[in-house]
């Protein structure tokens, strides 16, 4: 079971919290512990979903963008799943019917998950179902 994508919250300083994670997973939309919520770590699992599909790191500052998210959601959006899942290919690079749209359930759902509108994240029941 995968868990905890790098979101923590510091307690050290007992009376105001700071947000701390992984650059990469943590949610953008989390910037107090007052905004912290089931979908903040959906946001993560997201980040897990497009490396997965890709095969890249969730930062790469050697590519423009070095964000997965900033790189990958344009071209689910755009339904180039083959740049995504076979390095820019395009052509989707033989994969079967069943793969590719497997591929594409996972992106587009992958894309929900790091959505900027933390209402429309999907919850983690809807992504197990």
């Amino acid at each position: 079971m995968l868990a905890d994508f790098g979101l923590a919250v510091d307690l050290a300083d007992k009376t105001s919290p700071t947000p701390v994670g992984t650059i990469g997973y943590l949610d953008p939309c989390y910037t107090s512990p007052e905004n912290l919520s089931a979908k903040t770590d959906v946001y993560g699992y997201g980040v897990v979903l497009l490396e997965i599909a890709s095969c890249r790191k969730a930062i790469d500052v050697s590519r423009s963008p070095a964000s997965i998210v900033d790189w990958a959601v344009p071209l689910i959006e755009e339904g180039k799943i083959g740049e995504i899942c076979f390095g820019g290919g395009g052509g989707g690079g033989g994969g079967s019917g069943v793969f590719m749209e497997t591929n594409l359930r996972l992106l587009r759902m992958a894309a929900r998950c790091v959505s900027s509108d933390v209402k429309s994240r999907p919850s983690s029941g809807e992504i197990a179902a």
